[in-house]
């Protein structure tokens, strides 16, 4: 298996589970603040909005932003150009996606696009290097939500939970 072959599946694994566990976020959240919301004197929209803007700020990358910006157009050109809905059957929803990866600088999903469409680009150490910081910083994402009080309330057993609600009360 080559180091190309590696990071594709790498990637293709942490996106998965990213996707999974936003999806399981938003549950736990929603349950949480079903059982726990009115004691809290919080709205579900007050609080999820609070934690979205504060989970998701954008991290500064340590990398050259020349390189990072060189790294979304060597993938992204050659995808719009094969994936563009005028050559591909008007086909506009994998056009739309790397269009949206594009913009946010999303190398991990333009990378899946380049390999699984054949795409053949040079891959040089500093792109694999980046494309590794990508991953780490995917994987730390991960492991923030996991870490959020909902997510310890939600698999805890009940006496867990009723200390972790009485944390929370205290603390508002």
């Amino acid at each position: 298996m080559s180091l190309i072959d590696k990071f594709y599946h790498e990637i293709k694994y942490i996106l998965l589970e990213y996707n999974s566990t936003l999806d399981l976020d938003i549950q736990y959240m929603s349950e949480y603040l079903k059982q726990c919301g009115k004691d809290l004197n919080i709205t579900n929209n007050d609080l999820v909005q609070e934690y979205n803007t504060n989970m998701f700020k954008n991290e500064e990358i340590p990398y050259d932003k020349t390189l990072s910006d060189n790294i979304s157009k060597i993938f992204y050109k050659p995808l719009a150009k094969k994936l563009h809905p005028d050559k591909n059957n008007n086909n506009s929803e994998e056009f739309i996606k790397i269009n949206k990866a594009y913009e946010k600088n999303d190398y991990l999903t333009l990378f899946i696009y380049y390999y699984e469409k054949k795409i053949n680009i040079k891959i040089t150490n500093n792109i694999l290097n980046i494309i590794q910081n990508e991953i780490e910083k995917k994987e730390n994402e991960i492991n923030n939500i996991k870490n959020k009080i909902h997510w310890q309330w939600a698999n805890s057993n009940d006496n867990e939970k009723e200390l972790i609600h009485e944390y929370i009360k205290n603390k508002i």
